[in-house]
């Protein structure tokens, strides 16, 4: 502040090339009021003449002690705030926890599936076979063919031909016919399957795949084989881990438990079986079971 003598005038510099300017009296004070509404400025009044200036803080001055703060508060966590990263790891494990639920819904079989069929307790010379009969009456026939042939409409390949109609089961059997055959030849593939004839000869539809196995060699007789096992696998896995162990081609898988979990507490044969249905219903579990002789412990 410049100021000269009395009654001469006084110039302030308030920064920002803002001034005020006033006039000092005889004994120093300003030519003005002395009023005690206004005892901050009584000892001088100034005329101001700024530069657009105000006294209010500008919004980027704000913003900028507001990032000063949040710096502030990074660093003393050594850079991390604490709110920002809990709720982002909180935000992360919802949407994991949301993704681990469809994906466990979508990964496996829901629904059951009767078309199936399996062979088992296979020797050199003889098999025998579980047929799961359809659900409900429709009307369609069907035979369950085993023959030497993977395409099961040819008749001269077939060794069975067993009606597998939904008449054709008692209440009894549960709709799974036991099947057995004991005249089968040492070191021979197999080809088996529900199949629905039509009127033509030699033609018709295969239902679900056309299941396959080889028999062994004579007791006593050397041969190379590969065996396969896995178990506790949830009830109707889709998982491509049956895909990679059909891959092997292995000549006997076995399945040594937890074929299921469904039902476990009920006496129900028929409920049972209903878990059995939702695994066959998964495409890659029912595909190695009939490709290789299957054995399980339940």
């Amino acid at each position: 502040m410049e100021c000269g003598s009395a009654g001469e005038e006084c110039v302030a510099d308030i920064g920002g090339g803002g001034q005020f300017q006033g006039q000092l009296g005889n004994d120093g004070r300003d030519a003005g009021n002395h009023s005690n509404e206004h005892p901050i400025v009584s000892a001088t009044e100034y005329t101001g003449v700024s530069s657009g200036h105000s006294d209010k803080q500008s919004p980027g001055r704000t913003r900028g002690k507001c990032c000063s703060s949040f710096r502030r508060r990074c660093s003393a966590n050594g850079g991390y705030n604490l709110g920002t990263y809990s709720l982002l790891l909180s935000s992360v494990t919802v949407f994991m926890f949301i993704f681990s639920v469809l994906y466990t819904h979508f990964s496996y079989n829901h629904k059951p599936y009767t078309s199936w069929s399996l062979a088992g307790g296979v020797t050199s010379t003889s098999a025998e076979f579980r047929v799961r009969g359809p659900a409900k009456d429709d009307g369609k026939q069907r035979v369950f063919v085993v023959s030497t042939n993977p395409n099961l409409a040819l008749e001269r390949d077939r060794i069975l031909t067993e009606p597998v109609t939904y008449s054709d089961y008692s209440p009894e059997e549960h709709f799974v016919k036991r099947l057995t055959l004991d005249s089968l030849d040492p070191l021979t593939a197999y080809y088996y399957g529900v199949f629905r004839p039509k009127i033509t000869p030699n033609s018709g539809l295969v239902e679900g795949e056309v299941g396959a196995f080889t028999t062994p060699s004579s007791p006593g007789n050397r041969m190379n084989f590969r065996i396969a096992t896995g178990s506790c696998s949830l009830t109707g896995s889709r998982s491509d881990i049956f895909t990679e162990a059909l891959d092997l081609d292995p000549m006997l898988f076995v399945h040594t438990g937890d074929l299921h979990y469904g039902y476990l507490s009920n006496v129900s044969i028929d409920r049972r079986l209903e878990a059995f249905d939702k695994v066959f219903g998964s495409p890659t579990q029912r595909l190695l079971f009939r490709r290789s002789i299957f054995t399980y412990t339940w």
